[in-house]
């Protein structure tokens, strides 16, 4: 029996060993969560079980044991504390994160030197997530991180581990209840029926994607993504898909009939920021930090198409509700658009629209429920509201104090929060009216006059240096005078004054330089303190700058511009004062922009003057404010147009100035002429002249003496005219003398703003009953207002037929059939359609050429051969047939008409005139 005294003796010692293993344990237990920390705070979110970047993952300890990274009880021989310490290159973490401290570096020695000892203890999501709520220091409340409209009256919001609804019909907004969800509140959106999602989370730690039922307010579905919050979810429209988004780069996508993850989306080279399916529940856009958008066919999980226009990080990206096109929104300040044509098959969907919104990043973007309006919020602390057709802006509807985190778009207002935790609801802006024409201006709408008016010839009468001493004319009239020197030396300067009712129009016009003056002149108009009078102001909505080379003053091709991809035809570009007009996009990557007229000597607008521009000297894309219209606070210009002119804007004139006046009140005016280099004297003579300007037109064609065609073939001539006088709608060209088996392009006409039309002759085979010679007789009609203005062309075109051998040249659908009036080819604006062109060679064996961005030809303004490379449109000599393609852009107007193609070889010979329709 053991004594009483060693049992005792005994018993003390063990609990005393248990005691110095459970504190030992302790010890290492409180050891290994501190390094755990340390981890989770500087490691996982690169080194997780999901990325494991250089084939580590520090995600849990069994993780770290499975690698070669730490020899347990020697962390002098561990790679991993190797790193970190600075013994073996590289060190952990990288130069661009913030460095581990002396202590961390110390209990990670002390941890792998004790053996590396951890529980792997799968801790629940909403554990890991409790860290501390951090709440704003200017208003002591919790940030509000997202929100969303629930309906006309309620909006649901988050915060750090809570979603909380609030009442918008009273004033402040009420607090009405609250749900506790883990984590950051990322992003919440709105799902039928009444069904909340909620991405949360934090960074390196892990997330979660909610389902709320907002009528029970409870959460029925709850999903962990680990390591990484989750940024973005959305529930599709038919309620079978749940998509999220995150910072590793990948959309996981729930099926919610079967309760299972269906697929994983790679191809993201950044963050996914946000994510939403198209309206048939067929398509996913989301939106990355490396600055693209993508579309995804759900189904199938591939990828259609990317839109990689973006300059910086996409924050958001939202389908219309009609599913026609997708608006995203970015760091890079800028909204855009772009039609939606890749549905079931990888496609090309193209840019539409272009919106410099936010002097800051565009943090988000939300529609209205029809789709026809947008709000963004951006870093500038501004909410703005915008047209979705053409993204025109609409106004702002409120300026914060503080970075707004969502917004809403409710009937008459806008309710947004800020990351100061404040609820706000602001009155929507007032220049919402004014939505209806991008372009539109509320000054005084001129109407064209077309009777003659008695006109007066006077002679310049001195002094009239001064507007206190102009001249005054009685309109119209036609003024002799010349810009002398005065006794000081310097020149002088003519001043004018006359009289105009609101909405008058008057042309100016200076006839110097055309008859030998060395007068280089420059008219402006200004009221009687010799300010100058308002014409327009132009915003800018985008910006830019030359590249590669500059220009000269004359050339219209070749506008090289950074970010070309942003702009759209019939754009106006503003530089350094000079307004021109874009006309064809660049071609290829040795190519610009084409500006109006597409040809020749460009033109500008508002009676700009055209300057050189420099290599690298900033230009704008610009839109025309309204008359009464407040400029959107984007970070960009506004520039003001005067009623003025140097050189005349159509290059018609040379140095002679030419200035349309449409006086924008009633009351009297001053002009001012001058010399635009200060020079004068008895030489520097000139004709004044203040007219009504009647509109009209002239027109040419270059058929030349006769053009010979073959049967079987056709010829080209073109239709050139010059407008006066604002005169810009269609021309229509009629032919007289046609005769029967001939078939010259139907309908042509002139486009409204163009200055050129093309049309082929063309023969067929059985053209035995056609005469040898005939002649045909055109006549141009044009319509203003009510007036109808008719010009005959006074040389007839002389045909000849001829027995020449000449290539045959016609055109097919892909399938062979030939387009017919009733089956012609049709193209919508953004779309890009197939053809064939087809060869009868003759003894031709070489290439045959067809043209570069010209060789459709009459193809309406803005539709052109498309992916012609740098060869143009090309045949090879082993061939007889060649696939091309036709793009009309997003301007291109809804009409049917003809083109055709024309062979570069002997004799010009052309296709019949194929039928072709614009539609809407």
């Amino acid at each position: 029996m053991v004594p009483q005294r060693m049992l005792l003796a005994t018993w003390i010692a063990i609990a005393f060993n248990l005691m110095v293993q459970a504190d030992d344990q302790a010890t290492a237990e409180g050891l290994a969560d501190q390094v755990r920390s340390i981890f989770r705070q500087h490691c996982v979110d690169c080194h997780n079980d999901a990325e494991r970047e250089a084939e580590l993952s520090l995600e849990t300890f069994r993780s770290i044991k499975d690698s070669a990274a730490i020899r347990p009880g020697d962390a002098s021989e561990s790679e991993l504390f190797k790193r970190i310490s600075g013994t073996s290159e590289p060190l952990m973490p990288p130069e661009d994160r913030s460095p581990l401290s002396p202590e961390q570096i110390d209990l990670i020695r002390k941890w792998i030197d004790s053996g590396a000892k951890g529980i792997d203890v799968e801790i629940p999501l909403m554990e890991r997530l409790r860290i501390p709520q951090i709440a704003s220091r200017f208003s002591g409340k919790l940030p509000i991180t997202a929100g969303t409209l629930t309906d006309a009256k309620t909006a649901v919001i988050g915060q750090f581990g809570e979603v909380v609804g609030y009442a918008l019909d009273v004033e402040p907004p009420k607090r009405l209840w609250s749900l506790a969800i883990a984590g950051k509140i990322n992003q919440l959106r709105l799902a039928k029926p009444s069904t909340l999602v909620v991405a949360s989370g934090v960074s390196g730690l892990g997330g979660q994607v909610s389902l709320v039922d907002l009528n029970s307010r409870e959460i029925v579905l709850q999903l962990d993504v680990p390591s990484e919050a989750v940024f973005t979810a959305c529930l599709s429209p038919d309620g079978r898909w749940l998509a999220t988004g995150a910072y590793d780069r990948r959309i996981r996508i729930w099926n919610m009939e079967e309760r299972t993850w269906a697929k994983v989306l790679e191809g993201h080279n950044g963050a996914i920021l946000d994510l939403d399916f198209d309206p048939q529940s067929q398509l996913l856009a989301s939106a990355s930090a490396d600055e693209t958008i993508k579309i995804w066919h759900v189904a199938t999980g591939s990828r259609l198409d990317t839109l990689n226009q973006g300059e910086a990080e996409q924050t958001s990206v939202r389908f219309l509700p009609d599913g026609s096109a997708v608006i995203g929104g970015g760091a890079d300040r800028r909204i855009r658009k772009w039609k939606l044509v890749s549905r079931t098959e990888p496609a090309i969907n193209p840019l539409t629209n272009v919106a410099f919104a936010h002097e800051g990043g565009v943090l988000g973007i939300e529609l209205n429920a029809d789709g026809t309006l947008l709000t963004s919020f951006g870093r500038d602390q501004q909410i703005k509201l915008w047209s979705t057709s053409d993204l025109r802006p609409l106004g702002v509807a409120a300026s914060t104090e503080d970075t707004p985190s969502w917004s809403g778009l409710m009937e008459d207002s806008v309710a947004f929060g800020t990351l100061k935790g404040e609820m706000i609801v602001a009155s929507r802006p007032t220049q919402l009216q004014n939505s209806s024409d991008s372009n539109a201006s509320r000054r005084p709408r001129y109407q064209p006059r077309f009777e003659e008016s008695p006109e007066s010839r006077i002679a310049e009468v001195e002094p009239n240096n001064d507007p206190k001493v102009a001249q005054f004319l009685s309109l119209p009239t036609t003024v002799s005078g010349s810009i002398e020197l005065r006794q000081d030396g310097l020149a002088d300067e003519d001043w004018f004054s006359f009289d105009a009712q609101e909405g008058e129009r008057w042309l100016l016009a200076v006839q110097a330089a055309r008859d030998g003056s060395p007068l280089d002149s420059v008219l402006e108009v200004t009221d009687d303190a010799g300010t100058p009078v308002l014409r327009t102001r132009l915003q800018a909505v985008r910006e830019s700058y030359f590249t590669f080379r500059g220009k000269n003053s004359d050339t219209s091709d070749d506008f090289r511009l950074h970010k070309w991809e942003d702009m759209e035809l019939n754009e106006y570009l503003y530089a350094n004062g000079e307004v021109t007009k874009l006309w064809l996009y660049p071609r290829g990557p040795d190519s610009g922009f084409k500006v109006y007229p597409g040809f020749g000597r460009r033109y500008t607008y508002f009676d700009t003057t055209p300057l050189a521009h420099a290599l690298g000297e900033p230009a704008w894309i610009v839109r025309e404010l309204q008359s009464d219209e407040s400029p959107i606070p984007n970070g960009l210009p506004v520039f003001s147009i005067y009623f003025e002119n140097d050189d005349d804007s159509r290059r018609l004139w040379g140095k002679d100035s030419r200035l349309y006046f449409d006086a924008p009140y009633s009351g009297r005016f001053f002009i001012r002429l001058r010399d635009a280099a200060g020079n004068g004297g008895e030489a520097y003579r000139y004709q004044l002249s203040v007219q009504r300007p009647v509109p009209t037109f002239t027109i040419a064609h270059n058929a030349g003496d006769a053009l010979t065609v073959a049967p079987g073939t056709g010829r080209e001539f073109e239709i050139s005219l010059e407008r006066h006088h604002g005169l810009e709608g269609p021309i229509d060209i009629q032919f007289d003398g046609v005769p029967e088996a001939v078939i010259v392009t139907p309908s042509l006409y002139v486009e409204s703003g163009q200055n050129r039309a093309q049309a082929t002759i063309f023969l067929p085979h059985d053209a035995e009953q056609i005469p040898e010679t005939f002649e045909l007789r055109l006549t141009a009609r044009a319509k203003v207002g009510d007036q109808v203005i008719e010009v005959p062309v006074e040389k007839p075109i002389l045909v000849k037929k001829t027995a020449d051998e000449r290539v045959e040249v016609w055109v097919t659908f892909p399938d062979g059939l030939a387009p017919t009036i009733e089956h012609p080819l049709r193209i919508r604006p953004g779309q890009t359609i197939r053809a064939i062109v087809h060869l009868n060679r003759k003894s031709m064996k070489s290439d045959l050429g067809f043209g570069n961005e010209d060789c459709g030809r009459n193809l309406p303004h803005g539709v052109f051969v498309d992916n012609i490379g740098l060869n143009g449109l090309l045949v090879p000599a082993a061939q007889d047939q060649q696939e091309f393609f036709i793009y009309a852009s997003p301007i291109a107007t809804p009409q049917r008409t003809w083109f055709h193609l024309r062979a570069n070889t002997d004799g010009a010979p052309t296709s019949a005139p194929i039928p072709i329709v614009i539609e809407e």
